[in-house]
């Protein structure tokens, strides 16, 4: 096989499929959002309420939906600055940025 068969052999993809293959790719990446027993959702609340209280820096993971029933989980570090009941969100904030998170879509939190 020469060098010239070797260019033949290469991808020519137009902007469409690229784009294509690239969401199918994305897609593939994205899963169901977790449930949470009542006990996680009770240490979870818990943990919001000390950080706070007391100030303390904890890493929140939440999911955000993407596609019908399917997302991806973010994270961020930082410290609970306000809960919103009425809303069902806290205000989560670091060194770099400001975050609102639904409380109903926090899958996880590290302390």
């Amino acid at each position: 096989m020469g060098k010239m068969d070797d260019l033949f052999a290469m991808r020519w993809v137009l902007p469409e499929h690229g784009q294509a293959l690239s969401d199918y790719y994305f897609e593939k990446t994205l899963v169901e959002k977790p449930e949470l027993e009542e006990d996680e959702k009770a240490e979870i609340n818990r943990i919001l309420q000390e950080s706070l209280q007391l100030d303390y820096a904890i890493t929140i993971i939440w999911w955000q939906q993407f596609r019908e029933e399917l997302g991806n989980t973010c994270s961020m570090w930082g410290i609970v600055k306000w809960i919103d009941q009425q809303g069902r969100r806290i205000k989560l904030m670091n060194d770099e940025e400001i975050q609102w998170i639904q409380m109903d879509q926090i899958v996880d939190i590290r302390t």
